[in-house]
Order: C-alpha cells, then structure tokens, then sequence
C-alpha cells in the first residue's frame, strides 16, 4: 500500500482563525467634534443670525439734529431634521450557526455593525454638498443640509441663507490642486479675516489629496514658472531617526490658525454613499462655535418582530445639522488635480 500523503486524506477539519479583520477605521472627527444640541420638537428648525453693518465714522456738525436712524437687523435661518436608518436581518440558521470571530452570534454582530454604519451615514451627510428638503408625502424625505451647501456663495433652492450672510466667492477655492499655492489660502484666510473682522480659529476636514498639499507646504513652493519649484524651509532633526517627516496639521497665519483633520467622508453621493472625484480633493475649513448637530432622536438599536425568517431591526437617529452664520469659513470645491 502507497502511503497516505496530506493531499488525499479525507475528513480534514476546516481551520478558521477566530477573528474578523476590517480596515475601516470607525473615526468620524466631524461628528464627534461638533457641538450637540439639545433635543428640537419639530422638522423644521428656525434660528436668527445677524452681523454688525459697516458704519460711518465722518463728523457731525454743530448744532446738527438727529434726524437718520440706524439699527441692527436680523434674519431668520431654517435647518432641517432627517432621519437615518440602517436595518439589518439574519436567518434562523444563520442566527444559530456558530462563526468563527463572531462570539456574540449573527445576531448580535449585525446589530452593533449597524450602528457603526449609522455613524458613517450621518458623518457623510454632515461633509456632502446636497441641499435640504422636507417630506412631500410621496417621494421626497426630509434631508438635513450638509456643510458644502451651507458655505455656498448662491441662494440654495429651499430655506436660502440670507444673501448677506452668504459667503463671498474669496473664500470659496474651485480651482485645481495644482494651483492652490500657499499663497493662494492665505488669501482666502485673508478673506475671511475681513468677514469676522478677526482671527479665524477654524477646523479643516480635508481629503487625502488635499491634505497632501499642505503637507507640501513644508517641503518647496512655486517658484512662479511652469512645473518650477523651489525647497523654502529646513528643519532640524535627529539623523539618527531616519525618519523623513513632511505632514502639516496646523496652519498659522496672522490671520488665523486652521487644524486639520483627514477625512473620508466628504463630498458622497447621498443616494449610493459613493465617493466622488471631489471627496479626496475638497475641504471645509469651519469655524465649530457657528456649527452644532441637532438630535430630535439620538442612535439608537431596535429589534422587530421575528415573523418567521429570522431576526431583524434597524438603528436609527433623527439629526439635523445646523449652521448659525456661514461667514467667514474657506471652502476648497474641486474635482480636478
């Protein structure tokens, strides 16, 4: 008789590490940074915004009687709520099998991996450039406006930001990467200093190509011909460490300091959750204190009825995201590099 070799012995036992890898990063900086609003009790969320009009500062004659009158107007702002769903549902084998990794069960894995996508879900609609809208009973939901939209410098088709309180194309980039020089954002920092009429103390969520201009910053500058640049900085460093070290999250400039924050959540196509060509290349340069996230409903887990199939439930919140006043914060809008 041959001897038995491995390749042909019958009954081997299938040898499944008890792990479950996932890449993904569960971070989402935007929504854990934003301030957190009380609960609202309606859709529609109604605030005031206002900002100090240019004055005259000439004399006045002798003996001159008052007779022109300023004030201080306000507008009203709208935001809207929207609600966030992600559902989940095993079968009755499915539920029962044991799985390698899964000690909880089926069951219990997909619950708490919903809620993990529900986060994602709502980071992404924070960071998107759709508009709002409300429920028309047929095929239009209730959407919250997301933050490139809130920063556009036009009238937005449902509730516009009032034209005074729209943000100045100077501080909106849609230019390609290429371009965006450090020269070129200070200058939009510039145009924002003169909005606030001071300093600007802004978080950037910024993509990944994004980010890596300003990484570049440190390394060389344009040196004003085509595809010319120049080295611009040293530093010191311990050699010893041979480490090559080119990474900026902070800005500083006389006008302002932008902390910057990677983020894989911009600019996605609301109805696929796709990436666009905008989402490694744009960023949102916000200012925290005129910003807040809205829970009429915080996330939540919740089981529906077992009719048969096997169990099944969603998570969901109800969140709207709220800007007081656009002013005053740089947007970087491209498609191309």
């Amino acid at each position: 008789m041959p001897p038995l070799i491995e390749r042909n012995q019958s009954g081997q036992l299938q040898d499944i590490a008890d792990i479950v890898a996932n890449i993904v990063s569960e971070k989402t900086p935007a929504t854990s940074m934003l301030r957190k609003e009380s609960e609202p009790n309606q859709k529609k969320m109604d605030y005031q915004v206002e900002t100090y009009p240019d004055a005259s500062f000439d004399g006045v004659m002798d003996n001159a009687d008052v007779d022109a009158f300023d004030s201080v107007p306000r507008e009203e702002v709208t935001a809207v709520q929207q609600l966030y769903r992600r559902p989940w549902r095993v079968s009755r084998f499915a539920d029962k099998t044991k799985i390698a990794g899964v000690p909880k069960g089926e069951r219990g894995r997909q619950r708490t991996k919903a809620l993990i996508i529900l986060k994602f879900m709502v980071e992404s609609r924070i960071l998107c450039n759709a508009d709002c809208s409300v429920d028309n009973g047929t095929d239009t939901p209730n959407r919250t406006r997301g933050a490139f939209k809130w920063l556009e410098t036009g009238a937005q088709a449902l509730f516009p930001v009032p034209a005074g309180y729209r943000p100045s194309s100077d501080v909106r980039y849609t230019g390609a990467l290429s371009s965006l020089t450090e020269d070129a954002f200070r200058a939009l920092m510039d145009e924002a200093y003169d909005m606030r009429r001071g300093e600007s103390q802004l978080h950037g969520f910024v993509g990944t190509k994004l980010k890596k201009v300003f990484d570049y910053f440190t390394v060389r500058v344009d040196a004003g011909s085509a595809n010319e640049t120049y080295p611009v900085r040293t530093f010191n460093a311990q050699q010893e460490s041979k480490k090559v070290i080119a990474c900026v999250d902070m800005l500083e400039f006389s006008t302002g300091n932008v902390s910057l924050h990677l983020s894989s959540y911009l600019y996605r196509t609301p109805t696929t959750g796709a990436k666009t060509a905008n989402s490694a290349r744009s960023g949102l340069f916000l200012d925290m204190d005129m910003w807040s996230l809205a829970y009429m409903d915080a996330p939540a887990l919740y089981d529906l009825e077992n009719q048969g199939g096997g169990p099944r439930g969603y998570a969901d919140c109800i969140m709207g995201s709220k800007c007081y006043n656009p002013l005053g914060q740089p947007v970087v809008d491209t498609a191309t590099d």
